[in-house]
């Protein structure tokens, strides 16, 4: 009787509701059988058009055939991974979508994996022994009646261009191998394209230890270190204006951190250069009362990428290191070893892990690049645990690192042209870092390493509509700039999560069956009914092109209960507003535990060319609840510019 009741109370919107949540979420079963179904169909588009389709990613039940067609048709590739998930009774589960190569990486954890396919010349070359040594290898995929015939496998020997190892346990003495395998394959050279990654499901593990042990620091093995010499001048540029304790502060810090830093306990020797955009009177005394330092005070508006190049212009170090005044540095900040990093002949700049204060809360771990731009993974979540396969730990390889602290040789910042000062305040640093890469150089984020960051007390905040509208401006600058790494990270596979402000690490199929919506504009009703009210938090996360994402969420009530409409107001005083389908957002429904019913409030919304007139709109949210005819009317702080 009490089942009866209960089915009997749900109203029809929540079953509406309930239905509409299952068939959102993603099943990584049915998505990996559509993969699998997708890579039959290229083979066949292959077979037909002859044209290579295997960029678009390999799933599949024949990972052998893959490997050996990438090695026909990439005639530099000497040693190729894969991804992995487990194979249980219930199904595939746990894929670890892996990035491409990353030597530091390799350094912190054997992420190679269980399948590991090496050229035949590069092992006969540095391993002549090696089928004494490596263990379980394959050439080609048996075959039931022929593989009965030796004579088979030898013509398959000598045909093969490469050799096949599966480790799901491997020993000690064979990851040393693979590591001196990847070393003479000159995976540390600068530009290195001979090591490659084949994204897609290679192997099933047999149990998820196995594939949670390649991701353990234990697993890695530690390449010698390069004989360091005497310890590096490290010129230190710091922009300030107006912030004389909070400055000092972070001189001392850095002083600190500074000492037997080095090898044998040796202290970083540092030249500190401070570059002022115009502080008061006082204030300016104060800094230049800061001892051992180089003060260079220039009024100007503030010029994050101007002020920067200024310091270097000036500095007669080797390695330079760029920090903001609120940062504070540790002895854990571990400067002698960035320095280290930074002087490899192929690493580019080297950051650190940094923490919102008087916590462990992180605020950068590396700057990743999705279709909505640069963001921060990880950005907010608490560093007690291990992230998607160890992403908070070790050493990262990534496309750029925060330039609240990073180092770099003065060299390869002058080669790769300083800061661009087309960009005045944000995306400098991860400009940088795209340069870098495109001169064939790694960037590092060591996350075993951190400093604490008070965040733009310096600047202020970036959530004015002003500081948008720039910040916009900024991005598409960078976007113009770089065309090439548009939607695109070499470190962050096309199979991870990629929108929104979902700042945890998590594969797309959770995600999958989110689609953008075309948006049919109509004119507005009146709006009298609907009572503006701050309970409904509405945010534009990202405006690209005419694709618009965010979520709105009514706060103290059951969301299942309201319909959702966007609505656009122009200068001018006329409204437009179009229906909201609901788009999945687990991370809603993590970060809101206290609300009712938020992981379908995400929008992915997009608007048609010529629907709207040129001009400069500003974006809300209507919220009509279904029971109760409670009306809700919010306004964000962002706009659109329609061209």
């Amino acid at each position: 009787m009490k089942q009866v009741i209960r089915k009997l109370a749900e109203t029809p919107e929540r079953l509406q509701y309930q239905t509409l949540r299952n068939a959102k979420r993603g099943s990584y079963d049915t998505w990996l059988l559509q993969q699998e179904h997708a890579q039959k169909m290229r083979e066949e588009l292959e077979a037909l058009d002859g044209e290579d389709h295997m960029s678009e990613g390999y799933f599949g039940e024949q990972p052998i055939r893959a490997i050996q067609i990438y090695f026909l048709r990439h005639e530099e590739t000497r040693i190729l991974y894969g991804d992995e998930d487990v194979l249980t009774e219930k199904g595939p589960s746990s894929p670890w979508f892996r990035p491409d190569w990353s030597p530091e990486l390799l350094e912190s954890c054997f992420y190679l994996g269980s399948v590991i396919a090496v050229h035949k010349e590069l092992l006969a070359e540095v391993i002549p022994d090696w089928m004494e040594k490596m263990g379980d290898f394959v050439y080609y995929p048996e075959d039931d009646e022929e593989t009965l015939n030796p004579e088979f496998w030898e013509k398959r020997k000598k045909k093969a261009k490469a050799v096949i190892f599966l480790n799901e346990k491997p020993s000690e003495e064979y990851r040393k191998l693979i590591f001196l395998l990847c070393e003479k394959a000159g995976g540390w050279n600068r530009g290195c394209k001979a090591i490659a990654h084949l994204p897609g499901i290679l192997h099933h593990c047999e149990k998820e230890e196995h594939l949670l042990a390649f991701s353990s620091p234990d697993w890695g093995y530690h390449r010698q270190r390069e004989i360091a010499g005497e310890a590096p001048l490290l010129s230190v540029i710091i922009p300030s204006k107006d912030n004389p304790e909070l400055l000092e502060h972070c001189i001392a810090s850095l002083r600190e951190a500074a000492k037997g830093a080095w090898e044998g306990g040796a202290n970083l020797p540092l030249e500190v250069i401070v570059v002022d955009n115009g502080s008061s009177e006082e204030h300016r005394r104060s800094i230049a009362e800061i001892p051992g330092i180089q003060y260079f005070w220039e009024p100007m508006p503030f010029h994050f990428s101007k002020m920067c190049n200024l310091g270097a212009a000036k500095a007669k170090g080797k390695l330079l290191l760029f920090l903001n005044d609120d940062v504070e540095l540790l002895s854990e900040s571990r400067l002698g070893e960035l320095a280290r990093l930074a002087g490899r002949q192929g690493v580019g700049s080297v950051g650190i892990k940094l923490y919102y204060p008087n916590g462990k809360k992180i605020q950068h771990a590396g700057i990743t690049n999705l279709p909505m731009g640069p963001v921060h993974k990880l950005q907010f979540l608490e560093d007690t645990e291990v992230y998607y396969f160890g992403m908070n730990r070790g050493k990262r390889n990534v496309l750029a690192v925060t330039a609240a602290c990073v180092m770099l040789e003065a060299e390869k910042f002058r080669e790769a042209g300083g800061f661009d000062e087309t960009l005045q305040v944000a995306f400098n640093d991860v400009a940088l870092g795209f340069r870098l890469w495109q001169l064939g150089l790694r960037n590092v984020c060591d996350c075993d390493a951190f400093a604490y960051h008070h965040e733009s007390l310096t600047r202020g905040s970036d959530e004015g509509e002003l500081q948008l509208e720039r910040l916009g401006a900024e991005r598409e600058r960078l976007r113009e700039m770089f065309p090439d790494l548009e939607r695109k990270d070499p470190y962050y596979s096309v199979y991870l999560g990629r929108q929104g402000l979902d700042t945890r690490v998590r594969p797309a199929y959770e995600t999958a069956k989110n689609g953008c919506q075309n948006a049919s504009l109509r004119k507005t009703e009146d709006l009298e009914a609907f009572r503006e009210d701050p309970c409904l938090l509405m945010r534009v996360e990202d405006i690209y092109g005419g694709e618009l994402f965010g979520y709105a969420v009514v706060l103290g009530d059951d969301n299942a209960c309201y319909q959702f409409r966007l609505i656009l107001e122009s200068e001018a005083g006329e409204r437009y507003d179009t229906t909201l389908y609901p788009q999945y957002r687990p991370d809603l429904e993590e970060n809101m535990p206290d609300q009712r019913h938020v992981a379908l409030c995400g929008f992915w919304v997009n608007l048609a060319k010529g629907s709207l007139a040129p001009g400069k709109y500003r974006l809300g949210c209507l919220a009509d609840r279904k029971i109760g005819n409670q009306k809700l009317l919010s306004w964000s702080n962002r706009s659109l510019w329609v061209k």
